[in-house]
């Protein structure tokens, strides 16, 4: 019967072992749960995707007036060569016209 009470003892060790552990686990989620509440608690409305979607929305829009102002510039210098072209044409124009007028 002793080798029967050595397994039975050896049996209540790990359940016990296994209670402890089981306590650990239970108090170690419980911090978690308190620190995740905490960290959302860091939000505006507890919620932290919503922040994030902020902030990717400010993210799309910086990029949209820095790639509009890009292209703004991108026109100004374009027009602006096309300006500075069609008044050297002009003024070749006007140059050429008065040479011949002078024949």
């Amino acid at each position: 019967m002793s080798d029967q009470s050595e397994v039975v003892d050896a049996i209540n060790a790990l359940g016990a072992q296994l209670n402890e552990k089981h306590v650990e686990n239970t108090d170690a989620l419980e911090e978690i749960k308190a620190d995740i509440k905490e960290l959302k608690a860091g939000f505006p409305d507890d919620d932290p995707r919503g922040h994030r979607d902020f902030h990717d929305a400010l993210i799309a829009e910086s990029k949209a007036r820095r790639q509009f102002w890009v292209d703004m510039r991108n026109k100004l210098i374009e027009r602006g060569m096309l300006a500075a072209i069609g008044l050297l044409a002009t003024a070749l124009f006007f140059y050429a016209k008065a040479q011949v007028g002078k024949q």
